[in-house]
């Protein structure tokens, strides 16, 4: 389902605010916040329980490895973080990953960063104010709406508080074309 933001404030019908609505094409709006609330708990139903009771006297616990229960945990982390930022951060960065896919035929998350500081700066947004789980959300969602897609190639990032890990390389579906901005 695609959801279209509307041009101008509508009745949210789940909060009855008046405000910048998605409309889901039937003549339903609701809000960006209800939005993402209702995506979050459709994507974690259940919260999280740990089922096991160690003593002090039983060994280490194992290492568990499952690699689907592993994706899944980190989805949940990242939904949870997106749900907590605060919404002009999130609009700002869903707009930041836009400008990066129109200006760059790839881009890893250091153009990303770079747009989405300035975007704040430029909206009076505290850029700090946000888990950094939450940008995975919005390159993910990015994805998913068919702005960008993920190359599977990996380059080292240049911020220094990224401590030069490998960042996936993004490509850019809706890129302009004209001059070709790619990383040096």
């Amino acid at each position: 389902m695609t959801l279209h933001l509307s041009d101008h404030g509508k009745l949210c019908e789940n909060c009855l605010r008046i405000d910048l609505c998605y409309n889901a094409g039937d003549n339903t709006f609701i809000c960006r916040e209800c939005f993402y609330r209702q995506s979050y708990r459709e994507m974690n139903p259940e919260p999280i329980v740990h089922e096991q009771n160690l003593s002090l006297f039983d060994g280490p616990p194992l290492i568990e490895r499952d690699l689907e229960k592993g994706t899944e945990l980190g989805e949940k982390a990242m939904n949870r973080a997106a749900y907590a930022a605060p919404m002009e951060w999130m609009d700002a960065a869903h707009d930041a990953v836009t400008e990066c896919a129109k200006h760059y035929a790839r881009f890893i998350s250091d153009e990303f960063h770079e747009m989405h500081k300035r975007l704040c700066f430029e909206r009076g947004i505290d850029y700090s104010a946000s888990n950094r789980s939450a940008v995975g959300y919005v390159l993910q969602a990015a994805a998913k709406d068919g702005v960008i897609r993920n190359t599977g190639e990996y380059r080292p990032s240049a911020r220094p508080t990224a401590h030069a890990k490998p960042s996936r390389v993004w490509e850019s579906l809706i890129f302009f074309g004209g001059e070709r901005k790619e990383w040096q």
